[in-house]
């Protein structure tokens, strides 16, 4: 397993046997076509690239595969950092998830502040890390999950949802 380290301008990768490898290139990790994302990681933005390779590590060490980043958002409040909305596959705790939205918060080496993932299984329910999801609503003496506090970051619910409509795999036959 390769680590990946910022370092100014330069990020580098360093597997076990202590060699300096260049990481891939972010856009092997765009959404083909994706033409925004595409000029915004062209702008050569430190922070913006440093924030986007610190989210590819964490999908990844969550199992994460397929992983493109199909929209960047741009935050300031409650904190200065991006929101990454993209496919991938992955497993958490026994679920499979399709579409993730991860935040990274600016000049941060600590990982994320909050990633919250969308799967759909066989008979079309929905399901959503961290459990028990957005949707959720306590009754009674029901304390309130903490996990509920990362769903302030769905900003555009409705089309965080619709993401694999949007943007269908690109080696998904049923692509319009």
């Amino acid at each position: 397993m390769a680590l990946l380290v910022p370092f100014t301008s330069l990020v580098l990768s360093l597997t076990a046997a202590g060699e300096v490898v260049s990481p891939p290139p972010l856009d092997s990790f765009i959404y083909p076509g994706e033409e925004v994302v595409q000029f915004l990681v062209q702008l050569d933005d430190q922070r913006l690239e440093t924030s986007m390779y610190a989210a590819l590590e964490e999908l990844m060490d969550l199992g994460g595969e397929n992983i493109l980043f199909c929209r960047i958002q741009r935050i300031e409040a409650p904190l200065a950092g991006y929101l990454f909305d993209g496919l991938w596959n992955a497993e958490i705790e026994g679920e499979d998830f399709t579409t993730f939205r991860i935040g990274i918060e600016d000049g941060s080496g600590d990982g994320s502040f909050v990633l919250l993932a969308r799967g759909v299984d066989e008979s079309g329910g929905v399901h959503w890390y961290p459990p028990p999801g957005p949707d959720f609503r306590p009754t009674g003496n029901m304390p309130m999950p903490e996990s509920l506090l990362d769903y302030e970051f769905l900003l555009d619910r409705g089309e965080f949802e619709i993401l694999e409509e949007h943007y269908p795999r690109p080696d998904d036959d049923s692509t319009e």
